[in-house]
């Protein structure tokens, strides 16, 4: 990316290349180095693993998704409505 723009950069200094495409090359290489930095940053998460904060946030929705369970089974063993006669009496 870097050896792109530098040669853009030159061709556009000698009126080759267009300003747009010195702009453009610009905008690829700052992109590229800002999707360095993202990397760099969430695999130095990663290497460093979850906070504190993260893994007390995690056991409370597993507590919290406990809870929810142990209430859809409660609900799930109590016995449903009865099952209405079909029969009418004439």
């Amino acid at each position: 990316m870097a050896a792109q723009l530098d040669r853009v950069s030159t061709l556009a200094r000698g009126d080759v290349a267009s300003q747009q495409a010195l702009d453009q090359a610009t905008n690829n290489v700052a992109a590229a180095r800002a999707d360095v930095a993202e990397a760099e940053a969430n695999h130095a998460a990663a290497v460093a693993g979850p906070t504190k904060e993260e893994r007390f946030i995690a056991d409370a929705q597993v507590q919290a998704a406990a809870a929810a369970l142990a209430v859809l089974e409660r609900n799930l063993a109590r016995p449903c409505c009865a099952p209405r006669s079909t029969e009418s009496s004439a």
